[in-house]
């Protein structure tokens, strides 16, 4: 790969925070093979886009590069993932943030797409996920007898998903996996793709702070969707960053059900989809800058 092809996939640096970002790209330098000294070479080759003409510290893109190549990122990771499995979310927190800057639906819908709730659940996915006509998306959905039943197929196959109350928020790469426990199934992790949305399940902070806690979230990223669950609550979808572990870090704090970080497979609720209970998931909110 040369160099202005790999200039082409990384992100170029921020106003603020020069430094996270400095880390960050050699760290995906590393992970595109890329050796040391090329990294090195590559950071600094963006230095003309610093703000107000700032340059690198001294060291600085030497010393990120150290740290990027000798750290066992597995390891890291898991370091990661153990810290925010660790929190919990904060009841305090979250009956402030709502007291202070009280949300609700509406405010949501007050910003979001026309009639979004209009949407058939296929528009909506056509939307939000941009799939080609051979992408795969995995959806399903609840039967008392024998549990979630789930179904994949090319997303223009897809005709009504309207009865339908669960959704993975990834594309697939085969129409089937094997589990842990060696069985054939349609959603299984080995399956799923790259994850495209954190989704923060709002499990455990009551109904009526689900559009605050939301509304504070979207200061960290912009959100792509809100949705009813056809209970009481609300879902947030988040697009992936690469500082999702800063966001699922505040997420699990302000009440998201941390098992949807943990679980790239984890089926959520389908927009514009119906809940076993029979209670439409409405969409609340698109955001008009989706590209």
């Amino acid at each position: 790969m040369n160099k202005q092809r790999i200039l082409e996939r990384l992100t170029p640096p921020p106003e603020y925070g020069v430094h996270t970002w400095t880390l960050s790209t050699a760290r995906k330098c590393r992970n595109l093979g890329i050796s040391r000294d090329s990294t090195e070479s590559l950071i600094k080759a963006f230095e003309p886009l610093l703000r107000d003409g700032r340059n690198f510290q001294f060291n600085e893109v030497e010393n990120a590069v150290n740290k990027a190549f000798s750290t066992d990122l597995k390891a890291e990771a898991s370091r990661v993932s153990d810290s925010i499995s660790r929190k919990q979310w904060d009841p305090l927190m979250t009956s402030q943030i709502h007291d202070q800057a009280a949300k609700t639906p509406e405010d949501w819908r007050a910003i979001s797409l026309p009639n979004p709730d209009k949407l058939t659940p296929k528009e909506v996915l056509e939307i939000i996920m941009k799939p080609s006509p051979e992408s795969l998306i995995c959806v399903g959905y609840k039967n008392g007898e024998y549990g979630f039943k789930r179904i994949t197929k090319e997303f223009q196959e897809f005709k009504s998903l309207e009865r339908l109350s669960y959704v993975i928020p990834a594309m697939m790469t085969a129409k089937t996996g094997k589990t842990q426990s060696g069985k054939t199934s349609a959603g299984a992790k080995s399956n799923t793709g790259e994850r495209l949305f954190n989704v923060v399940d709002l499990d455990d902070p009551p109904p009526e702070e689900h559009s605050s806690i939301l509304w504070e979230l979207s200061k960290h990223r912009e959100p792509a969707l809100v949705l009813r669950t056809g209970g009481k609550g609300l879902h947030g979808w988040f697009p992936v960053a690469e500082d999702d572990d800063h966001f699922w870090h505040a997420a699990v704090l302000l009440g998201a059900d941390v098992r949807i970080y943990k679980n790239k497979a984890q089926l959520v609720r389908l927009p514009n989809g119906t809940r076993d209970n029979g209670e439409r998931q409405d969409v609340l909110f698109i955001n008009p800058n989706l590209k």
